[in-house]
Parts: structure tokens; sequence; C-alpha cells
């Protein structure tokens, strides 16, 4: 490989994959900067084992703190209804347009001259960091080591980099790793896996939920909640002001305890395949059908359709990595109108993975949306009053 004193910076997590990338190349001789965001992940708890690897090796680590940016993407994905394919919110792909735009400035503060990641070659997250690396990180060369030989060669399968990682010392936290991957943040965790691939083989014998506990674990009592929207934005949790950020930390918590948990989709792949993924994403399932309780109740007819079709089309652009193109802000400009009024409280009950809609208060009423009534006029006549 050509260094040429070029300066990397590396999106690292902690996983396999990037931890890998991290100690190749520097075993390359490059110049290496690794670029650790916390966005509110719960998969990489045991995260200290990278960070003593990183310090033997000298690799300087720089640490940033995402977890707003990440719950403001996750309250606009709310707003949007984006969800992916099989009706599941793509954490992953948002968390992608997360990284690099925020992320970016850093690099070049650190002048960084290159920029890698650890995603596999010709994967759908290679061709997210692909995207948004041609928006925000035009003047910074990307380095994509599953494009080089010397990398394929020594790393032919997930093993390979276990073993590799293991000869530079006794990391408790690789075994588990070797036919299993997980992806995290605030928005939900993805996971994946050899025997998660099978369809014939039952996942819920291996994957172990990591925001949530599985319905039949959760307490045998329904939990109460009240989420307020204003402009399709939760303002309220219980009649109290709150962030995105303490939004979706709030909903995280009473949705997974409650057992709002893992979710099963077979998905249509960038590349035009077809993979099983395991999804939990227990905060924006709730928060999200409050949301489109708001929108039922709120928007007319029509404009629901527009509104079901323009979420179609954004979910679909964050999972292919193109949340920030042309098409994507002109489907969200049009949501953006429609949600102008979409004000109102939700009264929610959760029980065992169940959301049910007890209430909707303080809505907006419009010509479009008047609510039809037969039995308050003796149960004979339909009537708009």
């Amino acid at each position: 490989m050509n260094r040429n004193d070029k300066r990397i910076g590396i999106f690292s997590s902690g996983g396999l994959t990037s931890w890998s990338v991290c100690r190749f190349l520097k075993e390359c001789n490059f110049d290496i900067i690794a670029f650790l965001a916390d966005v509110g992940q719960k998969d990489e708890e045991n995260i200290d084992d990278f960070l003593k690897d990183c310090k033997k090796a000298e690799i300087p680590v720089v640490k940033i703190d995402l977890k707003k940016e990440i719950a403001e993407m996750g309250v606009l994905m709310v707003k949007y209804l984006a969800k992916y394919e099989g009706g599941y919110w793509n954490s992953t792909g948002a968390l992608r347009a997360v990284l690099v735009k925020n992320i970016s400035n850093l690099m070049r503060e650190y002048k960084c001259t290159m920029f890698s990641h650890g995603c596999v070659g010709g994967g759908n997250d290679q061709k997210r960091f692909d995207n948004y690396g041609n928006i925000f990180l035009k003047d910074i060369e990307v380095q994509a080591p599953w494009s080089n030989q010397e990398f394929l060669s020594k790393f032919r399968n997930r093993d390979d980099m276990v073993n590799y990682l293991l000869s530079f010392g006794n990391y408790s936290t690789l075994d588990k790793k070797r036919n299993s991957s997980t992806d995290g943040s605030l928005i939900g965790t993805s996971h994946e896996g050899t025997n998660i691939e099978n369809l014939n083989f039952d996942y819920s014998s291996v994957v172990k939920p990591v925001m949530s506990v599985m319905p039949y674990k959760a307490e045998d009592k329904d939990e109460k909640i009240e989420l307020t929207f204003k402009s399709g934005v939760i303002t309220q949790i219980n009649g109290n002001k709150v962030t995105p950020l303490e939004a979706l930390c709030i909903c995280n918590d009473i949705a997974g305890n409650n057992g709002v948990s893992l979710f099963s989709v077979v998905e249509n792949r960038i590349k035009d395949t077809k993979c099983r993924g395991i999804y939990e994403s227990p905060g924006m399932n709730l928060l999200g059908y409050a949301m489109l309780k708001i929108y039922e109740s709120t928007i007319g007819k029509r404009e629901f359709e527009l509104l079901t079709n323009m979420s179609k089309i954004i979910g679909k652009q964050i999972y292919q990595g193109r949340f920030f193109e042309n098409s994507t802000t002109a489907a969200c400009k049009a949501i953006d109108q429609l949600a102008e009024n979409a004000n109102g409280t939700v009264r929610l009950s959760i029980y065992k993975g169940n959301i049910h809609c007890c209430s909707i208060s303080d809505y907006y009423i419009s010509n479009s949306n008047v609510q039809q009534k037969r039995f308050a006029h003796g149960g004979h006549i339909w009537d708009k009053k």
C-alpha cells in the first residue's frame, strides 16, 4: 500500500471490522486517528478493549458526543414516519448520515488527508459512506481497505480479524464477534450474524436484545404515557417539556422495559440482494405510533396519502445513504407543510410489547378532518358535528 505520509481519519465504533482496519493501517505505517462517537449505543459496552489496544498501538482516539445530534435525527424520522421495508426504523443508515456530517470538520481540524471506516466491501454501509463522503468530505480521499488486495487476502472472514487482533492481546470481547455483529445508537440497534441470515433458523435462540426485554419477560402490568406533539415534533412527555434527546431516552426506557423489542425483517439491500436482519427501536416505535395517531386525526384523506408516499421515499433515501440529496429535501419539505397543524396529545398504554392508543386530545380540526359522528345524534344520522 502507498503511504505517502498521509494521515487517515477512521470512523471507529470499537466493532470488529473498524478495529481491524485501525490496527491494519497502523501496521502499514499510516498516520492514523480514530474518531469514536458516543451516540447512546448499548451494543459496545466493553469498549475498553478497543481503547486499550489503540493506546498500546499509539493510535490517538478523538471522542465526540453526538447523542444530541442522533436524537434530533430520530425525532425528524418520527415526524416523517421514515421507516424502511418491513416497517422498521433503519438506525444504521441514519447513523451514517449523522457521523459523516458531524465528524467531517473534525477530520479537517486534525489535518486528515484521507478517511476510512470498517464497513465491509460492497455492503450497504460502504455505499452510505461513499455517498455522504462525496457531500461532506469532497476534499478528503477515501481509503477503502476492502478495495485493497493486501487487506482482502489477510482478512478473508471474521475469524481472520478476531485472530489477528488477539495476536496483539488477550481481549475477552472478541470471541463473540466471530459470527455476529451489532450496530447501535439511540435510534436503535441492528443485529446481524451467521445464524440470523439463515431464514430456517430461529433467531430468538441467539439474539439477545440490548435496548429492551422480550415481551414475555416484561412486567405483567401496563404502563401509561402521554406524548404531546407540536407541528409533528415531540415537545412534552407526561406534561413535562422535553428535548429530542430527553424524549428518545425516556421513550427507549419505557418502551424497552415494557417489551417493545426485537423485529425481524427480510429486506431488499442496496445491491438488490435480500438479507434478514433483527432490529430493535423501542423509543422510535413508541413515538412513531403516537405520531401516526396525530396525523390520522389532524390531516385530511388526500394529504395523508401524500404524506404516506413521501414517508416511503424518505425512508428509502435514509436506507440508501441519500438523506441530504435534493429529492429527500423536497419530500421532507412536503411533510413539513402537511405537519404544520399536526398538534395534539396522545395517551398510550404499553403492555408486553403492545402499544394501545387510549385517547387523543387538543388536536387540530379543519374542514378536511372534521370528525363524523352518528351515535351523538341518536344512532341514526351521520353528521360532521
